[in-house]
């Protein structure tokens, strides 16, 4: 006969009640069963959906994981959390990993929660606690009983919000396992015989945090692990790794429980010696792909070489994600590595059916799915990843406060655009550069087949920059008394980021209103004097807008081209009359009227345009500018004639010891990236000296320097041309002074110039 009490023993009946004095296996059973259906069994340590999980290669991170072990072990500190955090890719999950790995074999784990947002479960930050418990009964043996008996009582205990079931199912189980016999007996015997004692497990891992599918749920689970750890009766402690997202730096940063808490925390952003690690990584996984890849014996004892380790190094920007993503594509036992390694390198395009970087495309991909204003977002990273090169004169446009005001946006609004991408970027103050902390980045971004729709077009993104600095520039021009070194500050960007930018209506608009004449007669009548020491300050900034209209963007554009035109005519007219009217004689407009490049006609500013090459009559003009302010020169005409040209040949022989503490040496050196180009003030020297020498009087110094003088190697190969007309100049002119020139000198000079016609006394 079947029992009507199955699985029930010592049963009393008293009063018509039947009371059962052992526990029911079935209950028992029903209550784990009921918590193993909420338990994310695939975020656990060793689960088989985490087969071959990412950890720290050997002697990497040495430093970080010894600095993590120490806060495990200490059980005098104060702080029951700490909060590892890095970018993208840093190799927090690793860390977690290895660190996991370590406490279990010390069986110092409790429990663990590696989150995942491409896993369904383990993207459900609701399945936490129930999972933590889980682990929680089978590595505390005490708390087993508590746990069971609390899902039971209430099977819709799941269902309840996260500190209810904090609170029932981790706080209340670990506080009455504390009190058991079995806990106090195991804890007199550590504290009296520590070395026969077993180490009860104390540590808590929680990894990609940031991965729980919903910000208010990290933040809500973050501020109830800091709350159970007031009211924790064991020495638990929690580590937890995340990306340094917005709302848990705010959570970490600015809640009570936190600040109560003092959390100390591990940057691996910070991590000096990440670079090392990851060149260690590179070094051994080469090796070991050397050592049992089929094509080992066809690799070359070198391969890799060093030079392309630091390549890998310097692209992985200290995170490991990049560097295994590498490995994981080289070490294809269906491919060589050394081509595939090309490929990485750049060295070789990658065949059409293969993406070497797919897992940290898909990484990048996840960052900016997850940004809800993308458009202001790619402009900003548009602006960031533009390859920058000393003295480019892109303009110092990487701060939050220069941003805003050159995408047209309200203060404040790059830090609220970023704050989703901390994993990316990082932000200090107003004022502070705005850092890429990933190289591989701009890789990403500037190819349209890995980027998809986040793709950036480096031609767009100079558009707008140039627009902003147009901007900036008539913002500068409409202030009465404007300081000459903003407007140059504006002007530089502004020309290289027009010469590199595509067309669009908003910077065609811009240009057509774009007044370059109200400018230049501000600039000539308010700062005459200061442009008198400055007078490549006119240089720059005429050949900056030529410069722009040579550009591919504007070149073939009707409407640029006739205003302009017509505006350089106007200032070609407004420039002469402020030089002659500056300067008492009148061989200015002379001398300027007989700088050639190809022919003999007045180069004015429409046929400079056309040539787009306008640089050695401006820097000419210039010079001169410069002269007829010296108070050092002689009132005579031709004798200043004679020095500039030997200042001239002096400057295309490279010898300038004479200018090195001269006003005219600090003009070189006044604007770094900004003054003319070494080569076009060799050419802007030579055509002056050739326009000069026709009007240049005796002078000994002149005379004596051309006597011995002779061109470079260098000059003769790129301006040959102009120095063959320069010899015959130095000849006629030595021809013209023959009898003022003593005989020896003469006999010099006639060696080295083509010295002919009217030279017999001397021979």
């Amino acid at each position: 006969m079947a029992s009507i009490l199955p699985n029930s023993s010592n049963i009393v009946i008293t009063g018509g009640q039947i009371i059962s004095n052992t526990t029911s296996i079935e209950g028992y059973r029903d209550g784990v069963d009921q918590l193993r259906q909420h338990t994310a069994l695939g975020a656990l340590l060793d689960s088989t959906e985490r087969f071959d999980p990412p950890k720290c290669a050997p002697d990497t991170r040495v430093a970080i994981i010894n600095e993590i072990l120490e806060w495990m072990t200490d059980a005098g500190q104060d702080s029951s959390v700490m909060w590892l955090y890095g970018p993208a890719g840093a190799g927090k999950s690793a860390l977690a990993q290895t660190l996991a790995e370590l406490c279990q074999d010390e069986k110092r784990l409790i429990a663990s929660f590696f989150f995942s947002r491409t896993a369904a479960n383990r993207s459900d930050g609701r399945l936490l606690i129930a999972t933590l418990s889980y682990q929680l009964m089978l590595s505390l043996p005490a708390a087993r009983r508590s746990i069971k008996d609390a899902v039971e009582a209430d099977p819709t205990i799941f269902d309840r919000s996260n500190e209810t079931q904090m609170e029932r199912l981790f706080i209340e189980p670990i506080n009455k396992s504390a009190l058991s016999w079995s806990y106090l007996f195991s804890e007199w015997s550590r504290q009296y015989f520590g070395c026969f004692a077993t180490h009860h497990p104390r540590i808590i891992i929680i990894d990609g945090l940031d991965e729980c599918q919903d910000p208010r749920i990290q933040s809500d689970l973050l501020r109830i692990i800091g709350e159970s750890t007031e009211h924790l009766k064991l020495p638990i402690k929690f580590l937890i790794s995340s990306r340094p997202e917005s709302h848990i730096v705010r959570v970490f940063n600015h809640d009570s429980i936190f600040q109560r808490l003092n959390i100390p925390t591990v940057n691996l952003a910070m991590d000096n010696g990440a670079h090392q690690d990851i060149r260690t990584f590179l070094q051994n996984e080469f090796a070991e792909i050397k050592r049992t890849h089929p094509l080992r014996l066809y690799l070359h004892a070198s391969w890799p070489a060093p030079d392309a380790i630091r390549q890998l190094v310097r692209k992985a920007s200290g995170q490991f994600i990049y560097a295994s993503t590498v490995i994981k594509y080289i070490q294809s036992n269906k491919h060589r590595p050394d081509d595939r390694l090309d490929v990485v390198l750049g060295l070789s395009p990658a065949p059409t059916h293969e993406s070497p970087f797919s897992q940290l495309d898909a990484l990048y991909t996840h960052i900016f799915s997850s940004v809800e204003h993308i458009g202001p977002v790619m402009q900003i990273f548009g602006v960031l990843i533009i390859t920058r090169n000393k003295g480019d004169g892109l303009g110092n446009y990487t701060t939050p406060e220069m941003l805003e005001k050159l995408l047209f946006l309200r203060s404040g609004d790059v830090v609220l655009l970023l704050g989703d991408l901390l994993s990316l970027v990082t932000l200090g103050g107003r004022n502070s550069p705005i850092k890429i902390m990933h190289a591989s980045l701009a890789d990403y971004l500037l190819n349209s087949v890995r980027s998809g729709r986040f793709y950036i077009d480096l031609g767009l993104t100079h558009s707008f920059l140039a627009r902003g600095y147009l901007y900036r520039i008539s913002k500068i021009t409409s202030m009465y008394n404007f300081n000459p070194l903003d407007l140059l500050a504006s002007i530089t960007p502004f020309v290289t980021h027009c010469s590199r930018a595509s067309l669009t209506e908003d910077l065609l608009d811009g240009m057509l209103r774009f007044d370059l004449i109200v400018i230049f007669k501000t600039l000539l009548t308010r700062h005459k004097g200061w442009l008198v020491l400055n007078p490549f300050y006119l240089w720059f900034f005429v050949t900056s807008i030529v410069q722009i209209l040579a550009g591919e963007a504007f070149r073939g554009v009707k409407s640029i081209r006739t205003r302009f035109t017509d505006q350089f005519d106007q200032l070609n007219k407004f420039l002469v009359l402020q030089l002659k009217s500056s300067v008492t004689e009148n061989y200015l407009a002379d001398v300027m009227s007989r700088v050639t490049i190809q022919d003999n006609t007045r180069r004015n500013f429409r046929t400079l345009i056309k040539s787009s090459k306008p640089t050695q009559y401006l820097t000419l003009l210039c010079q001169l500018f410069y002269w007829d302010y010296n108070s050092s020169f002689t009132s005579n005409v031709n004798l200043r004639y004679a020095f500039a040209v030997k200042q001239c040949l002096k400057f295309v022989g490279g010898d300038n010891s004479d200018l090195e503490n001269s006003d005219l040496k600090r003009l070189y050196r006044q604007f770094p990236g900004s003054s003319p180009d070494q080569s076009y003030l060799e050419e802007a020297h030579l055509d002056c000296a050739i326009a000069l020498l026709m009007h240049a009087g005796y002078d000994f110094g002149l005379v004596e320097y051309a006597a011995s003088y002779g061109f470079s190697a260098y000059v003769l190969t790129c301006y040959h041309d102009k120095v063959e007309i320069l010899r015959e100049r130095i000849a006629e002119y030595f021809m013209s002074f023959q009898h003022a020139i003593d005989i020896k000198m003469f006999i010099m000079a006639k060696r080295r110039w083509p010295i002919t016609a009217g030279a017999d006394r001397y021979l």
